[in-house]
């Protein structure tokens, strides 16, 4: 039985912030792309707003991804990525969501 997870990262970059956030998200894809379990990392930028960026991964096990949320290296990238805003949606391969949260990060 697989049990591989899909994740759907929506970030939203400050304004004047975009290519500074494109470069950091870029490198952290480059990263997560060589820790164990991911099977794709696929980065897209919004061609009607440019401050709006999505992250696409599956992950073979949930255990995996748990590692990577652990490593934090969004976080850890740059002071760019700390002060946007994302939304993140986990869904399971059957199709059901398990998590819906949105956060903030850095000073507002």
């Amino acid at each position: 039985m697989r049990t591989g997870l899909t994740v759907i990262a929506y970030i939203t970059a400050k304004a004047g912030h975009q290519q500074q956030v494109r470069e950091a998200l870029l490198d952290l894809v480059a990263q997560t792309r060589n820790e164990r379990g991911c099977v794709n990392y696929d980065l897209h930028q919004s061609q009607e707003n440019a401050t709006e960026f999505a992250i696409y991964e599956n992950w073979d096990k949930a255990s995996d991804l748990d590692l990577h949320m652990l490593n934090r290296l969004m976080f850890k990238s740059s002071p760019e990525l700390r002060a946007t805003c994302w939304d993140v949606q986990r869904r399971s391969e059957n199709g059901s969501w398990f998590q819906n949260s949105k956060a903030r990060t850095g000073n507002a």
